[in-house]
């Protein structure tokens, strides 16, 4: 597996699934910098040890959700996002959505999805700087479109 961008934070309340992922992802040679159950613990192990990728329930038995926390952690540190989880329904897949994460999967997953996931969510992080600006097309007035995310943005508000 290509190394250079395979730093992953385990967001899962549930210990047993949580030790499972760590297992799969170390043998598939990623770094697990932790494991969260909350939003506070997900901020200081990304302080301590940014990663590249998130894999992150939805369902965390708290009065916020996984997508909460991956939506403060993606504008703080831009992280590829996955979601892992047993939630399937309208609004939650419409949230998934908005949040624009790099992919979803349903519990309990399959290891060679999960291992696909991963290569995309590193090829994704791989992207320079450079090329990731390159998603964001002139459209004039001042306005970009962000070919990645579908927003459209005048640099101080997405539309």
């Amino acid at each position: 597996m290509n190394t250079s961008n395979n730093k992953v934070l385990i967001i899962e309340d549930d210990p047993i699934v949580a030790l499972d992922l760590s297992l799969f992802l170390s043998e598939a040679g990623c770094d697990v910098i932790g494991i969260a159950k909350d939003n506070e613990t997900a901020l200081e192990l990304m302080e301590a040890s940014p990663a590249h990728i998130l894999l992150c329930d939805i369902n965390l038995q708290l009065t916020y959700t996984g997508i909460d926390i991956a939506k403060t952690l993606v504008q703080r540190f831009n992280p590829e996002v996955i979601y892992l989880t047993a939630l399937e329904d309208i609004s939650t897949l419409k949230a998934v959505v908005k949040s624009g994460p790099c992919g979803y999967l349903i519990k309990p997953y399959r290891s060679v999805e999960l291992g696909v996931m991963i290569q995309l969510a590193i090829q994704r992080s791989s992207k320079s700087p450079l090329t990731k600006k390159s998603e964001l097309l002139d459209i004039g007035g001042g306005y970009h479109y962000n070919q990645e995310n579908g927003f459209i943005s005048n640099g101080k508000k997405n539309y």
